[in-house]
């Protein structure tokens, strides 16, 4: 699907203790509405942002601790242009094919991007899934524990093959993960033992899911070519020219326990900085929460202030 199939738009906004932006997507023919804070746009803009470390190049409305009928309106302006903006550039397509934008709007995974399209479909299935699947029993729960652990297994046997196919696999065990902790919740017949059993897989798989991120986000060439010798060639290292094949076996597991240790080790590292990314997002949202309030304790004095005014003018 091109992007030219998507408008968006924001033509109003309500309010209820906050404002609302009200999100129009149309795709082809169909139509929806997402309802989204000032807040969310500007957690989804540090989120970008942190995922590639630059700033996104578009103007977006800076926060205020007023909010006038005129700021509400410039905001509603400012972040529909901003959505347009990603959407619509041609060049720089790295904002619009993150998953994080794509879930922002509710749009398929599969969106803005060139997949075969058997993967495609399969993508999309799932993701719909997510969506609609509201009457999932326990044991299909279950069933796609286990499908999710063999698509999350499947990714990690191709990273060191095909990197492309690892990161199809690891969108498929990632995206039902997503759809299993969505649904635990609703299983209330479930004991206190058999719910933490539940949530202890969920962990791990969740964990699993990080460590093959991280290992796909290294450059595997060189570990392919040094762990590679063929005959009748002549790209032996000094450290390994004088090595018969079982000795290169040794020293290729030794390299690759090593490896293995590193890798555990910038896991624990990356958990941490996640630990710590998710402290300062709660932070934000605190602050946001609290700038929110201050705004509306402002707007009540000023109306006070107005009506005090109004008083005094009489007996002037």
């Amino acid at each position: 699907m091109s992007f030219e199939n998507i408008k968006i738009s924001i033509p109003n906004t309500s309010y209820s203790n906050y404002t609302i932006y009200h999100i129009l997507i149309t795709i082809d023919t169909k139509s929806y509405t997402l309802y989204k804070r000032y807040s969310d746009f500007y957690n989804l803009k540090i989120e970008l942002e942190n995922l590639y470390s630059i700033q996104i190049p578009y103007k977006f409305p800076q926060k205020s601790l007023f909010n006038t009928e005129k700021l509400i309106e410039y905001r509603r302006l400012s972040l529909e242009n901003w959505l347009n903006e990603i959407i619509n550039d041609k060049f720089d397509l790295k904002w619009k094919k993150s998953l994080q934008f794509k879930e922002f709007l509710n749009l398929k995974p599969t969106i803005f991007s060139s997949i075969e399209e058997s993967n495609r479909e399969k993508l999309d299935t799932v993701w719909q899934l997510t969506l609609d699947n509201n009457d999932t029993t326990l044991s299909q729960w279950d069933q796609l524990l286990k499908e999710s652990q063999i698509d999350l297994n499947e990714s990690k046997s191709l990273i060191y093959k095909s990197l492309d196919q690892s990161k199809k696999k690891l969108i498929i065990g990632r995206n039902k993960y997503n759809q299993l902790n969505k649904n635990l919740a609703k299983f209330n017949q479930l004991s206190n033992e058999q719910l933490k059993l539940r949530e202890s897989l969920l962990s791990s798989l969740n964990k699993e899911i990080i460590t093959i991120e991280n290992l796909q986000s290294i450059d595997n060439k060189d570990l392919i070519k040094q762990s590679t010798r063929k005959i009748g060639s002549s790209i032996e290292t000094s450290k390994t020219e004088k090595l018969n094949n079982q000795q290169l076996l040794q020293l290729q597991r030794q390299t690759f326990n090593q490896q293995d240790q590193d890798l555990k080790e910038l896991n624990q590292i990356i958990i941490k900085q996640k630990e710590l990314g998710i402290s300062i997002n709660n932070e934000l949202i605190q602050q946001n929460e609290l700038l929110n309030q201050l705004n509306e304790e402002v707007d009540h004095t000023d109306n006070k202030l107005h009506y005090a005014n109004k008083r005094t003018d009489k007996f002037i």
